[in-house]
């Protein structure tokens, strides 16, 4: 796993079930909708997709990625050995080799389809592929530090919050590359931000300057007069739609910067 050559990317194969938020989480990491996402009741994955991008790291050097998109297992829709095809694809994507996995699952009750999807993971990728995965809860609503608690230590050398988790869970966790990561609830196109100050995803940062508007309706201290109407409803809402999707984008450029240091995190202790 891994691949020597310093000009080739980085991979990051995601992995898990049906719906649960793969594509969206590529998205994310891409900073744009680079696979298609299924609004509806069925798979908008067919078969194995990447995407490439370039990030920033914390040393400010530039780092390619390539991510690659796989078909759901336990997909419903395709006989078990069809879906087992597909996903094998993802190899065909990463020729220079496999840095990591992101075991993408939403946040909930751990169901049994989970579980079996892990299996066939690791059977189809070998039990060495699970210390070169990360989970990731997708539609999370723990914060990071929340997250670590529960899966890290309780400081007197007991797993802490392990006990708490799902018994597959537990079997699981300590086999990882490392601690799980959170991606909060977001659009299906997973873009950090859509504002036009955003700089683009390809040069790394994925930084965006929200500018504020003053509350409608308020006035200058430098005397002017104040406005002759209140707003109307449909500016009143412009507004709060307006502000709603500059903290979405804020908490999408989190979410990404996590995901990012994760994965770095992962890479650098797998040299």
């Amino acid at each position: 796993l891994g691949a020597d050559e310093e000009d080739l990317p980085r991979s990051i194969v995601l992995v898990g079930v049906t719906g649960d938020g793969k594509s969206t989480t590529g998205n994310l990491l891409c900073g744009r909708q680079a696979f298609p996402v299924s609004n509806g009741l069925c798979s908008a994955t067919f078969e194995a997709a990447h995407a490439d991008f370039i990030h920033i790291d914390s040393d400010s050097e530039l780092v390619k990625w390539r991510v690659v998109d796989t078909v759901g297992l336990q997909d419903t829709g395709l006989p078990a050995s069809e879906v087992i095809r597909r996903f094998g694809q993802f190899s065909d994507h990463v020729p220079m080799g496999i840095d990591c996995f992101l075991f993408v699952c939403a946040w909930g009750r751990f169901k049994p389809e989970h579980e079996a999807a892990l299996s066939a993971f690791e059977a189809n990728c070998g039990a060495s592929a699970l210390a070169h995965t990360l989970l990731c809860f997708t539609q999370c609503p723990l914060s990071p530090e929340e997250l670590d608690a529960l899966f890290g230590d309780d400081g007197d050398g007991q797993e802490g919050g392990l006990g708490k988790l799902p018994p597959a869970l537990q079997r699981l966790a300590p086999k990882l590359g490392g601690r799980p990561v959170a991606v909060p609830h977001l659009p299906p196109d997973g873009a950090p931000s859509a504002q036009p100050t955003a700089l683009p995803s390809s040069a790394g940062a994925g930084v965006a300057r929200a500018d504020v508007a003053a509350p409608a309706g308020s006035c200058a201290r430098s005397g002017e007069d104040p406005p002759s109407r209140l707003p109307t409803r449909s500016a009143a809402a412009a507004h709060g739609t307006e502000t709603t999707s500059a903290a979405a984008s804020a908490a999408a450029r989190a979410a990404r910067g996590h995901l990012l240091e994760g994965l770095e995190e992962l890479c650098a202790r797998l040299g």
